[in-house]
């Protein structure tokens, strides 16, 4: 070792004091203790904030009687998007339906795959499940009186006529073709496959039924379907807790000819003409129906009927609600006897008057109310009359969808606290007995609050992640 290194070292060492290092040392020492205090302290403090999430809050919360709505959600409108699509037509491209090869046919009759038998509901009341129709022919009421008769629905045959049809209707069948052979082919969805991929309200010179394919129809497209009254369509269920708006595409049927009045703008075209679905009286529409037997609150209230036993109210207008009550401020017609005034005067060289335009694709949307709105609703399309006669009361329907075209309260996400899907959210329980609500949030709030200060002490007030219960 050089002079000049040993002269260095030493000139270090002169400044370093042995009690001065066994000092540092003991700091260092109580420096590395407090950490690990200050982590067993945080570790305890977490242990028992955990212990108190965990225990059973919905069972002690219930014991207290608080079963109130806690967790709330605004779900924007999603417009003209369809939430949900149950259409009324047929998918695939091999349509022909024969009993012998049943297994060769590709493709599903939706216009009966998504409407089923009437009597497929919970019927708790006891209350009956056939459609009671009301009188309606010079009226837009839908008051069942003591005189309403009530119907029971189509059963299908036995094998049925086409795969998928579990009843639910009565003069309303899927448009093709039928055959009485039992040898050969039963029934073949001539019109092809459903397209509704055509512009609203628009004549192009062609049958409407050609351009939409397969459909539902009302009256007599099909050779099963009862020209008489009432008509209706029970549609399969469907979840419409996020949805606020039914919206149904349909068409009113006319007669498509040649124009050969000289003179004519249209002359040598195609222009609907003729009689065809027509809406005289006010009460001839179609109106919605709900299934209200298994709601919350259900109750009966139609008059009863001389030697009936059930009143058969179940099934009943949208703007009933399930205690029996009526709320006016909803309108459950969802096509109107007359349209719309934007609907008149449309489409090419249509010969109507203040009815609804044929030969083209319409769309009716009608608001749900909020007891329509739960995971398992059934609706029915209803028709109880037509004063013009059944020859003129004649549409077809393509698709009812679902949408939500306002903010609305979801209740997918208000949920009781007895709800299973509340129990991602709420975690706060009670370790003793009888210990309500507000002992508990003090309890957690004193867990914190020496976690607060334990962490002030040791590592001042401006300590990183610190927060209080609001």
């Amino acid at each position: 070792m050089g002079i000049n290194t040993f002269m260095i070292n030493k000139r270090i060492f002169h400044h370093l004091d042995l009690k001065e290092m066994k000092r540092k040392q003991q700091e260092s020492l109580q420096a590395i203790r407090a950490k690990e205090k200050y982590l067993e302290e945080e570790e305890k403090i977490q242990k028992e904030i955990f212990d108190s999430w965990k225990s059973d809050w919905r069972k002690d919360l219930l014991d207290e009687g608080m079963t109130t709505q806690v967790l709330t959600g605004i779900l924007p409108s999603a417009g003209n998007t369809d939430l949900g699509i149950l259409q009324l037509g047929a998918t695939g491209s091999d349509l022909t339906y024969t009993p012998n090869t049943p297994d060769s046919m590709e493709g599903e009759f939706t216009a009966l795959s998504n409407l089923t038998d009437i009597n497929h509901v919970d019927d708790p009341l006891d209350i009956g499940t056939n459609i009671r129709s009301p009188q309606n022919g010079a009226s837009i009421s839908l008051d069942f009186t003591d005189q309403d008769p009530h119907h029971t629905h189509n059963n299908p045959p036995n094998p049925p006529y086409v795969p998928g049809d579990t009843g639910g209707t009565r003069g309303v069948d899927i448009a093709g073709s039928y055959s009485n052979n039992p040898e050969t082919i039963l029934y073949t969805a001539n019109h092809g496959a459903t397209n509704e991929n055509i512009p609203f309200n628009n004549f192009n010179g062609e049958d409407l039924e050609k351009r939409v394919g397969t459909f539902l129809g009302w009256g007599s497209f099909g050779s099963a379907a009862n020209p008489g009254f009432p008509r209706y369509a029970a549609l399969k269920a469907i979840d419409t807790t996020e949805m606020d708006t039914l919206s149904m595409n349909w068409f009113a049927r006319g007669i498509v000819n040649t124009d050969t009045t000289s003179g004519s703008p249209t002359q040598g075209q195609k222009i609907v003409g003729g009689t065809g679905t027509v809406f005289r009286q006010p009460g001839d529409g179609v109106s919605l129906f709900y299934w209200a037997g298994d709601k919350e609150g259900a109750k009966s209230y139609a008059p009863e009927r001389t030697g009936q036993a059930k009143l058969h109210d179940g099934w009943r207008p949208i703007n009933v609600k399930p205690d029996g009550t009526t709320d006016n401020s909803y309108d459950p017609w969802l096509i109107p006897h007359k349209p719309d005034v934007a609907f008149k005067g449309t489409g090419s060289r249509q010969h109507h008057t203040s009815a609804y335009p044929r030969e083209v694709l319409l769309n009716n949307k009608i608001t749900l109310p909020p007891w329509c709105r739960d995971k398992n609703t059934r609706f029915l399309l209803h028709q109880g009359r037509n004063s013009a006669g059944s020859l003129f009361a004649n549409f077809g329907i393509t698709s009812i969808r679902f949408q939500r075209r306002s903010a609305i309260k979801s209740l997918a996400i208000t949920k009781p606290l007895s709800d299973v899907e509340t129990s991602p959210f709420v975690r706060v329980g009670p370790t003793k007995k009888n210990e309500g609500g507000k002992e508990r949030k003090k309890k957690v709030q004193d867990i914190i609050d020496s976690g607060l200060k334990y962490t002030e002490t040791k590592f001042s007030k401006d300590f990183p992640v610190r927060t209080r219960l609001k």
